[in-house]
């Protein structure tokens, strides 16, 4: 469980800090902690949502007889509104969870960046600033990244940041 595992890291590193630093990197390691839990309440919606949604959608193609045509009878158009309703929490959960998944990426950022120190110049505020300062960031620092570390920064970036920003931001 992922959420045991963080509450284990920080319960293992919080004392290595002086008390001011020490609640600085409790808090900011809980703080991914409760978004990781956000996403997974958000994915359980969002399984409900899409279960909803795909019963309407079947129930509503069900209804229309092949070859026959005419008006929308009041059952049809009792599910296409139940349908525009469901459509909208549907995309209310997708939009929550990349919404969500980006503040936790940045908090993760910040998070690293508070645990190693700061680096002149190479500010990691954020998720995108991880991914363009990371190499300079370890150089500067002396850390050897893991070997796919890289790597999943940048598909992180691409699957969750670039898609929220390109696909659902500036739809």
């Amino acid at each position: 469980n992922m959420t045991k595992k963080l509450d284990e890291f920080i319960t293992t590193h919080r004392n290595k800090f002086e008390t001011r630093d020490n609640n600085k990197f409790a808090f900011s390691f809980s703080s991914i902690t409760r978004y990781y839990q956000f996403l997974e309440i958000i994915l359980e919606r969002y399984a409900q949502a899409s279960s909803k949604f795909v019963q309407n959608t079947q129930q509503l193609t069900k209804s229309f007889k092949e070859g026959e045509n005419g008006p929308v009878n009041k059952e049809q158009s009792k599910l296409l509104e139940d349908g525009r309703i469901l459509y909208a929490y549907l995309h209310l959960e997708i939009e929550s969870f990349y919404l969500f998944a980006k503040i936790l990426l940045d908090r993760v950022a910040r998070s690293i960046e508070l645990y190693f120190g700061v680096a002149r110049g190479l500010s990691l505020d954020s998720h995108d600033d991880l991914a363009k300062r990371i190499e300079k960031y370890c150089s500067e620092k002396k850390i050897i990244l893991p070997k796919d570390f890289l790597a999943k920064i940048n598909e992180l970036k691409k699957e969750i940041s670039d898609f929220r920003d390109y696909e659902i931001a500036h739809e």
